[in-house]
């Protein structure tokens, strides 16, 4: 993949691990034990919360890597 289409299968895969996976553990986690991030009074908001912010942190990673304004921005934040 390149360009946009690497974009779009970076946000994918991190909406399917991370958004999946690591938020039904993080969710599971809040509801039975903690109780302090709101998983068991508000499920549906915790969840979809969790996808969202995958999506767009996958895309805003994905941008950042296969793009070439994307390189560019990481060239002028990490020099060398």
């Amino acid at each position: 993949f390149d360009g946009w289409q690497a974009v779009i299968a970076t946000s994918v895969i991190t909406v399917i691990v991370l958004g999946g996976v690591c938020n039904v553990l993080c969710f599971q986690l809040d509801s039975q034990f903690f109780h302090y991030f709101g998983g068991a009074e508000n499920p549906t908001l915790f969840i979809a919360n969790g996808f969202v912010l995958a999506a767009l942190v996958g895309a805003l990673g994905g941008w950042l890597l296969f793009t070439p304004s994307g390189q560019r921005r990481l060239d002028r934040l990490i020099p060398g």
